[in-house]
């Protein structure tokens, strides 16, 4: 952000940066978009660069925007929580529910006042999970309301709307604990091999069928021509104050068009379809002569578009066609080793996930494999690593680095792994996708489609390996019990 302009003008830079994005159509990406906070939030996120003297800026103006959302930070007043009361239209008693919410040690008393001579108060670390164990507790009419209201006026992933980018540079990185790193090379060796992935049994009636169905979608598909258009503004000067004061009148427009090299074209959704390059130029040589005409004028969407119907094709008809296999003895460059092939004894903060903490206590922090440090991307992961309990078979406990499963819809990387050992001795690795929705049908169909490929890849993984070591990838909605998932794969065993 520029030094230079007036407190006004450095507000306008910052709103142009805080403006929703759009996709290639000029769609608004909202959360109901995504219909999860997370990638809401990863795609929509400004980082502001200013110099110190822009310091005091940025904060007022984060200060400002804390304040005025509909839910509180973690330190607030008691006029802050009857403001976030209204603002969410909730109508209670403030005392009653500032009493509620000491009662159950839902909030903390600083013991100390703002500079109104206002007591400050701080929301309780564990505030969600005391939450969830409330609701079976409590059976007034009037405190299960209350309960209500408390869910409102805090969000679960507000920290992280607003980051020091200061505190960042601050983080620690992520050492290994050395008794801890043998075993953990051990299960990375085993799933990171490099994979790919093919289509399995694609005869000419299968094939035949797949073209025709991409080929009808792709000609069918809402591409819009684009023109270049010369507009003239004319302002009726007797009505500046009106909101028709300006007329907008096309003095020149004429269709836009680009020529496409086709052959390049095919190589490229070859490439990023994962398909043979024969197939990808059969379906070119299908779209119609008015497409053709559309995806000259518009010709980056287009593409996007053209790869959206194929990997769509991919995930559905065509799943349980799709099959992987490995590159033998081959482990691909990754998070875990350095550049001269050595295993890492410790990750750079931020490998894991883009908050951190220290964490000095929770239930399997023995088997945690790094020290102290816990790194994760959404309050759900955090839950997860600081609450779940400790089960006695549970060797190593990690946040997954990145994994990177090859599949038609991108890379995917699951998110936990443990490893765990049975009376035999035989080792068991369990890798677990944590999903924080209330039921699987929330799941969104790309995220479904990626877990289903995952699971193609793992069954494959365990063909191709030795029997000494079994890999299970489970799938973990909400809060499923981690202790009926480990007693699931050792008996299954």
């Amino acid at each position: 952000m520029s030094n230079r302009g007036s407190h006004t003008s450095k507000i306008q830079q910052v709103g142009r940066g805080l403006r929703i994005c759009v996709n290639q159509k000029g769609e608004r990406l909202t959360i109901d978009t995504f219909k999860d906070k997370n990638s809401f939030w990863q795609c929509n996120n400004l980082d502001v660069v200013v110099s110190g003297d822009e310091a005091d800026f940025i904060k007022s103006l984060q200060k400002e925007i804390v304040d005025n959302s509909p839910v509180l930070y973690d330190e607030f007043t008691r006029t802050d929580l009857n403001i976030r009361l209204k603002v969410n239209n909730i109508e209670t008693n403030i005392r009653k529910f500032e009493k509620f919410l000491l009662y159950y040690d839902l909030i903390i008393d600083l013991e100390k006042v703002d500079d109104k001579g206002l007591d400050i108060y701080k929301k309780a670390d564990d505030y969600f999970n005391k939450l969830s164990q409330l609701k079976d507790k409590i059976t007034d009419k009037e405190e299960k309301s209350m309960l209500e209201y408390a869910y409102k006026i805090f969000d679960e992933d507000m920290e992280h709307y607003i980051t020091n980018g200061n505190k960042l540079r601050e983080r620690k990185n992520l050492k290994i604990k050395g008794e801890k790193i043998e075993e953990f090379k051990k299960l990375w060796d085993y799933i990171s091999k490099e994979a790919y992935y093919y289509i399995n049994e694609l005869n000419e009636e299968n094939e035949e069928i797949l073209l025709n169905s991409i080929i009808e979608k792709i000609n069918k598909s809402d591409i819009e021509k684009n023109s270049l258009k010369t507009v003239k503004l004319v302002w009726d000067m007797d009505n500046l104050e009106k909101d028709n004061s300006i007329n907008k009148e096309i003095v020149r427009s004429h269709e836009y068009k680009e020529n496409i090299n086709y052959v390049f074209l095919a190589r490229e959704l070859a490439e990023k379809s994962k398909m043979p390059i024969s197939f990808i130029v059969k379906i070119l040589n299908g779209i119609n002569k008015e497409l053709k005409e559309k995806i000259e004028s518009n010709i980056n969407y287009a593409k996007a578009e053209i790869l959206s119907i194929i990997k769509n094709a991919l995930i559905g008809d065509m799943k349980t066609l799709i099959e992987y296999n490995f590159i033998e003895g081959r482990i691909k460059p990754n998070v875990m080793y350095d550049k001269k092939g050595n295993f890492k004894n410790e990750l750079e903060a931020g490998s894991l996930g883009k908050n951190q903490e220290k964490a000095d206590n929770f239930s399997l922090k023995e088997e945690w494999i790094f020290e102290d440090i816990i790194e994760y991307d959404s309050m759900f992961e955090r839950s997860i690593i600081l609450n779940d309990p400790k089960v006695n078979n549970i060797t190593i406990f990690a946040k997954m680095p990145k994994l990177s499963i090859p599949t038609p819809l991108g890379n995917y990387s699951p998110d936990f792994c443990y490893a765990i050992e049975k009376d035999n001795s035989k080792k068991i690795f369990l890798i677990v996708e944590s999903k924080g929705y209330n039921t699987e049908e929330e799941i969104p169909a790309d995220e479904k489609s990626k877990i289903d490929f995952a699971y193609r890849f793992f069954e494959k993984l365990n063909k191709n390996n030795s029997n000494d070591v079994k890999v299970y990838y489970k799938k973990r909605i909400n809060k499923s019990q981690l202790y009926d998932m480990i007693e699931e794969v050792i008996n299954n065993d």
